[in-house]
């Protein structure tokens, strides 16, 4: 009888399986596994995740050791290049660590998210009109719009505005081919230079794929095993350019791109200075959305009005009779080595300035409410929750998987510091996307449900180990609610198809 023995991992047997598969790769053409690499990756399929189900993320990998590689010279057929993808798939999957051997069953997952979770989406309008929205109103001097003009030639309006139209084009089309030619229109509306910039944005001609590689290639870990989690560099050109066509990778990878690019690519061009104007602009986003839903809450200009200068202070607090909320933006995502380490310290090094910050802002806040009984404050409560808001997903969870698998110690140290009846509990803090933000705003205002309510169903589902939850928005999907865009949303993309059909189709 044969006993199933689990390996442990070892860098040197996974090293061994890469190189294996390389040298299987190095037969074969760049051009040709690229085109049957897209080919597989666009076959129609009637599986709500029949994409997901071809491992995406494995073929970027393949696809880019295939480009830093020699082309090779032998015709790869489609049943070679299926057997190919097993082979790698076969080498690759049981030379990775289990989650047993991670220090914490969440840090695995965690990678696996930002390796996989990115493939599951398919293009967000939301979320480029939230692009449109932080983005587009600013006037033309304005320092974003001249930092993103001076690297892309193009303005943010106008590269928003194609985006829509691209998205369009590859959804109604059942066609990987993109060619120039449909973009006449707007070479007279438009100017054909400004066409020529957006696209090249996005694309690379095949013979630069390699050079742009290596360009993107994510080099800030030091770890040979990283590069299986890693964000493929084709992330940032999914489409291919050959002759005069634009062959796109797939129309999800694309669709991941545009709706965050002018955000994506202002980061890359200096953080600092994109940081600086950024985080005032997510923050007052949260803050009118908020108060339009909430119009008795605590802003954080209200609250320092009323609280000593001394003492921090949340973006948001929304105080009823028996719950305060505390409410905290933070324009950030998640920088490269925290997505793909499995160490909790290097994680943690890089959120202590954002969730473990605002944690502390929480607490700091709750405690000043606790022994101060002044009129004029909020009531201190006894039922208190914490929402961190971000950008992107940091992945974090809610607060007892990152105290536990994080920020390791930390929260005794809050303990400490702020006593335990003036600390949030970790089950009442949840880190969300301003996705899920959104989305329950929505609920408030379209569907009558008590955010409250909401809160504390996903509090009780966590609770117990057979109904956790990885990720909020699970708890947000479990109200089986399929609503349209939100009405702030909705106004703002009315506008923009507006000026999209009179500034480049001339109506």
């Amino acid at each position: 009888m044969e006993v199933y023995q689990e390996m442990s991992f070892s860098d040197k047997e996974f090293k061994l399986s890469v190189n294996k598969v390389k040298r299987r790769l190095r037969a074969f053409g760049h051009e040709d596994f690229l085109i049957n690499t897209i080919n597989y990756l666009n076959y129609p399929s009637d599986r709500k995740y029949g994409f997901v189900e071809r491992q995406p993320w494995l073929l970027m990998l393949l696809l880019k050791w295939k480009f830093k590689l020699e082309s090779g010279k032998k015709k790869l057929t489609y049943e070679k290049f299926y057997k190919l993808i097993n082979f790698a798939h076969k080498n690759l999957s049981n030379k990775i660590k289990m989650p047993t051997e991670y220090t914490h069953y969440n840090l695995f997952f965690r990678n696996v998210a930002y390796q996989q979770f990115y493939y599951q989406d398919d293009f967000s309008l939301p979320r480029l009109i939230r692009q449109y929205i932080f983005f587009c109103d600013k006037p033309k001097n304005h320092s974003i719009n001249c930092m993103f003009e001076g690297e892309y030639k193009i303005g943010v309006k106008e590269f928003t505005m194609l985006s829509l139209y691209l998205m369009t084009l590859i959804n109604d089309s059942k066609s990987i081919e993109i060619s120039r030619a449909q973009f006449k229109e707007f070479d007279r509306n438009f100017g054909g230079e400004k066409v020529d910039m957006f696209l090249d944005a996005i694309s690379v001609r095949i013979e630069d794929v390699k050079r742009n590689i290596l360009k993107y290639e994510n080099t800030t870990s030091n770890k040979f095993y990283s590069e299986y989690y890693e964000e493929s560099p084709f992330h940032y050109f999914p489409l291919i350019k050959i002759s005069s066509y634009y062959y796109c990778i797939h129309k999800s990878i694309l669709g991941k791109l545009l709706e965050n690019f002018v955000y994506d690519s202002l980061t890359k061009i200096s953080r600092e200075e994109f940081n600086r104007h950024f985080t005032k602009i997510f923050e007052k986003y949260v803050e009118d959305i908020f108060v339009d839903n909430f119009p008795s809450a605590w802003t954080e200009r209200k609250l320092k009005t009323v609280v000593n200068n001394d003492s921090k202070v949340v973006d948001l607090l929304y105080s009823n009779k028996d719950v305060n909320i505390f409410i905290d933006a933070k324009a950030v995502e998640m920088p490269h080595r925290g997505k793909v380490s499995d160490s909790s310290n290097i994680v943690l090094g890089r959120v202590k300035s954002s969730a473990l910050k605002a944690i502390k802002q929480a607490c700091e806040l709750n405690s000043f409410l606790n022994y101060n009984s002044d009129s004029q404050l909020p009531k201190y409560k006894r039922e208190s929750y914490l929402l961190v808001i971000t950008m992107k997903d940091l992945f974090l969870g809610n607060g007892v998987s990152f105290f536990e698998s994080v920020a390791v110690g930390k929260y005794e140290e809050l303990h400490e510091e702020f006593g335990e009846s003036n600390c949030i509990k970790p089950s009442n803090i949840y880190f969300i996307t301003i996705d899920d933000f959104d989305f329950l705003m929505q609920l408030k205002k379209e569907e009558s449900l008590d955010l409250i309510d909401i809160i504390r169903d996903a509090t009780v589902r966590d609770s117990r180990s057979q109904t956790r939850m990885f990720h909020f928005t699970q708890h947000l999907h479990k109200l089986n609610l399929n609503s349209g865009l939100p009405l702030h949303l909705d106004k703002h993309f009315e506008r923009l198809v507006r000026e999209y059909s009179s500034t480049l189709l001339g109506k």
